[in-house]
């Protein structure tokens, strides 16, 4: 399948990518991203709901309430669920064997709060390992885009948000989103 544009990729992501509340000790709110990958499971990151095992997810006004399902927190992975069968899930996930450094990569997630934003930025560097590949990119994140998605330029999920480098605003990191699967 040949590229698609920034716009086609966010079309496809948009209703897949949900902004994430969770509710720390002290009343303190944790913010960032989850992606549905099915009508009933997110991916995330567990250090935005370490604390609790419920949390909520938003698009809009729609609001759900979410779960801890199953969570690691030495590696930050952890699958979210919702009661009912509602999510629209990601089109497809690529496997991260396949992915190139120079390849066009997409985030959608809610840096500051902001929902829905897109960031475009290249795959700069690949970090396999049999227990938690990592992707290196360009593509922007800050505080809140945690647990939001990177796509790659055909609409597919490669990897979850994790952190960036704080010394170099452009150097951000992403777990392959394949790696979630071998959560147990």
């Amino acid at each position: 399948m040949n590229e698609i544009s920034a716009r086609d990729v966010f079309a496809s992501a948009r209703t897949s990518v949900w902004m994430l509340r969770a509710m720390a000790p002290g009343g303190t709110v944790l913010q960032g991203s989850a992606i549905a990958v099915s009508s009933r499971h997110l991916l995330t990151t567990c250090h935005l709901v370490s604390t609790t095992d419920s949390a909520e997810i938003s698009q809009g006004s729609a609001r759900r309430a979410v779960s801890v399902v199953l969570r690691d927190q030495r590696t930050d992975r952890c699958i979210l669920a919702v009661a009912e069968p509602t999510l629209r899930p990601v089109r497809a996930v690529r496997p991260f064997r396949q992915l190139g450094v120079g390849e066009r990569v997409y985030t959608v997630s809610a840096p500051a709060g902001r929902e829905l934003t897109l960031g475009e930025g290249l795959v700069s560097s690949l970090h396999p390992s049999p227990t938690l590949s990592i992707i290196q990119t360009t593509a922007p994140m800050s505080l809140g885009s945690s647990g939001g998605a990177l796509f790659d330029a055909r609409g597919n999920l490669i990897g979850v948000v994790a952190f960036r480098a704080r010394e170099v605003r452009s150097l951000g990191f992403a777990i392959a989103a394949e790696d979630f699967w071998t959560l147990r």
